[in-house]
């Protein structure tokens, strides 16, 4: 990947025999260039806020550029219920669903929870005329 007066942002990937100039993987030239060892599922956060076990790009032109999380199966988990996320990051948290909204999954699945139109509406009680629950002391006697 060659960047030259331009803003990346690479995140959560994976550079595996690429061969760019001066730099097997990146050759930075000028501009703006944020690197992310996040998670590597979208609809997961990293609770600690960092990888502990980051892999770097080969790259020339700039400071150390950590790509990937080498150790996310260990430091990412999936959303809880109700939440989401978008993208792959270091976030600690996900976003909560709008209000009325939620997602059921228990955060065992995180394509369940990998973007907002996951969360769906949660049905509503009806109004019914009817009494709901059986009365729990005697009624008097005429």
């Amino acid at each position: 990947m060659y960047i030259t007066s331009s803003t990346v942002s690479v995140s959560s990937s994976s550079l595996t025999s690429c061969s760019a100039s001066y730099g097997n993987d990146i050759a930075f030239s000028s501009g703006d260039l944020t690197c992310t060892a996040g998670c590597n599922d979208a609809g997961m956060y990293m609770p600690s806020g960092s990888c502990s076990n980051p892999v770097a790009a080969d790259m020339s032109g700039g400071d150390d550029c950590y790509t990937y999380c080498d150790s996310s199966s260990s430091d990412c988990s999936v959303c809880p219920s109700d939440t989401y996320y978008v993208g792959y990051s270091d976030n600690t948290a996900c976003d909560s669903c709008e209000s009325g909204k939620g997602i059921s999954d228990d955060g065992s699945t995180a394509s369940a929870h990998d973007e907002a139109e996951d969360c769906i509406w949660y049905p509503t009680a009806l109004p019914t005329p009817f009494p709901t629950l059986v009365p729990t002391t005697p009624l008097p006697s005429p």
